[in-house]
């Protein structure tokens, strides 16, 4: 093989390492650029806060007067305001917001656009008339679309149709005449603020909210009216008392494409990891040996390996620039010995070698 083909052998050769290096390194740099311009998605998180409510005044007199004759208990994370005055109108029930069923929503004005608030276990078990009447009034809760607030309950009761309501007697307590469950059975107006990392709301104008297929008169009584026996309706002292709610939160951010923690588990009413194994919520299936672990023995490690491989993206950037500038360099001196102009100097060097014998 001659010089000048050697030559132009190794040209081509350093030609085509350049270009593919070149092209290796467009994805790892875009990908990393991508990476650093992605901006923060952040959400508001409650983690407490108060939820207090007595319901409904009338209701309460209702119970403790000569009448009913009757009496309540409270059971659970829930306490009372004023337990010396209880007929009062600014008597409450007081709650325990749980975040773990709680979400928020709030826009980059500082709105609340969007919130569902329950609050943690509890009952207000309503007793009167000589055990005829028995409502469990089970951890309130609020839904809430900006100043559109439902409020409602778990519930629980007795209902014996065609019976009225003060005809029934203990005995009616079975299992057969029980009815419960979960359901909104009021409305208002609720004005939101937030303060930092505090949001209150004050929800007025509740009134009551029968359900559809209730009739008082006809004793009638569906789901959750059971809680008031089917009494009330638009037309029959719907007034319930304010509900004021008082949340802690935070913000947490997480990057576009980067794990997030607090994700993990879940968190909200929407989100549950694992409800039927709590306790253990990562790889409820095979817990000695879970699918995806970075590191299960050393979580340490698992930072340290996402800041290597970093580290290592940034030296192999360095080395493939460098590679493709040099294949750049080669390209440009093939294409001028190619054109020719660097014909005089071969032939001056041919000449060179031959004369000395080195050819």
């Amino acid at each position: 093989m001659s010089i000048k083909s050697t030559r132009n052998a190794m040209l081509g050769t350093v030609m085509s390492f350049a270009l593919g290096t070149a092209a290796l390194s467009v994805p790892v740099a875009s990908a990393q650029e991508g990476a650093s311009q992605a901006k923060p998605e952040c959400k508001t998180v409650i983690t407490g806060g108060t939820f207090n409510w007595g319901l409904k005044e009338s209701f309460r007199s209702y119970i403790l007067g000569r009448i009913a004759q009757g009496s309540w208990e409270t059971k659970g994370e829930v306490k009372e305001s004023d337990p010396a005055n209880k007929k009062s109108k600014d008597f409450q029930f007081q709650f325990q917001v749980d975040p773990s069923v709680s979400s928020i929503e709030v826009d980059s004005e500082g709105n609340v656009t969007k919130a569902e608030i329950g609050t943690k276990p509890s009952d207000v078990v309503f007793e009167g008339h000589h055990g005829a009447l028995y409502s469990n009034f089970k951890s309130p809760y609020i839904t809430a679309e900006g100043a559109s607030i439902q409020g409602g309950a778990s519930y629980e009761g007795y209902y014996v149709p065609g019976k009225h309501m003060t005809e029934y007697t203990p005995e009616d307590r079975i299992e057969e005449n029980k009815v419960s469950g979960r359901d909104v059975f009021s409305k208002g107006h609720g004005n939101w603020k937030v303060d930092g990392d505090t949001v209150t709301l004050d929800a007025s104008s509740m009134t009551y909210v029968p359900k559809p297929g209730t009739d008082g008169d006809k004793n009638i009584v569906e789901g959750v009216d059971v809680l008031f026996m089917g009494i009330y309706s638009a037309d029959y002292k719907p007034e319930l008392d304010d509900i004021n709610v008082s949340l802690t939160t935070e913000k947490k951010c997480a990057t576009p494409g980067e794990p997030n923690p607090d994700d993990e588990g879940g968190s909200g009413p929407d989100n549950p990891s694992n409800p039927d194994n709590p306790d253990n919520s990562n790889n409820p299936d095979n817990p000695d040996n879970p699918d995806n672990p970075s590191n299960p023995d050393n979580p340490d490690d698992q930072g340290q390996g996402q800041g290597s491989l970093g580290k290592f993206g940034k030296v192999w950037n360095y080395i493939l620039g460098t590679v493709g500038i040099l294949g750049m360099l080669a390209i440009i001196g093939h294409a001028i010995n190619v054109s020719g102009a660097l014909d005089g100097i071969h032939k001056k060097i041919d000449e060179f070698l031959r004369h000395h014998n080195l050819r």
